[in-house]
């Protein structure tokens, strides 16, 4: 099974497209930040969440990574795609609308800090380029950072 987390009106076929919002018609109403209420642990093939964990206080987003974490299967993969602040426009106007979203963003994030609370709940990270993800309607723009993380089992070598 294929999480779409956080999908808003971004519907992807062979997903099960999730969102908090019944307007935004997910295929399943669900409140994103509480995964391992609705999936059981390691029941999750592949997470995709585009442009969702700006939208949490970053406590939050190292939360849901964490439940990532819990419900994908053992090599289960999450590609994940947020605004990079360091890769913003030169406008600061438009600098402005990407960070701030009129009030809707509530962290921000870089390349690094994305993959660190990925590394930190236990995942390997491969970063992307995101304007090559093919999930994303945003694949134009420059200014995302996106990556791969990879559930692994732990390895022990005697």
């Amino acid at each position: 099974m294929n999480l779409n987390v956080g999908c808003h009106d971004i519907k992807i076929n062979g997903f099960e497209n999730l969102d908090i919002d019944p307007q935004m018609n997910p295929d399943r109403v669900v409140d994103c930040t509480k995964l391992k209420d609705y999936y059981a642990e390691s029941s999750i093939d592949f997470v995709y969440c585009g442009h969702f964990l700006e939208h949490l206080k970053f406590t939050m987003s190292q939360q849901i990574v964490k439940d990532f974490f819990y419900i994908l299967k053992n090599y289960g993969c999450c590609c994940c795609v947020v605004p990079d602040f360091m890769k913003l426009p030169e406008s600061i106007e438009e600098a402005e609308s990407v960070l701030l979203a009129a009030g809707e963003h509530k962290s921000i994030f870089n390349k690094e800090r994305l993959s660190k609370i990925f590394v930190d709940a236990g995942f390997t990270v491969f970063p992307i380029d995101a304007t090559r993800v093919p999930w994303t309607p945003f694949s134009f723009v420059t200014w995302q950072s996106a990556i791969i993380a990879i559930k692994h089992v732990p390895v022990s070598f005697r």
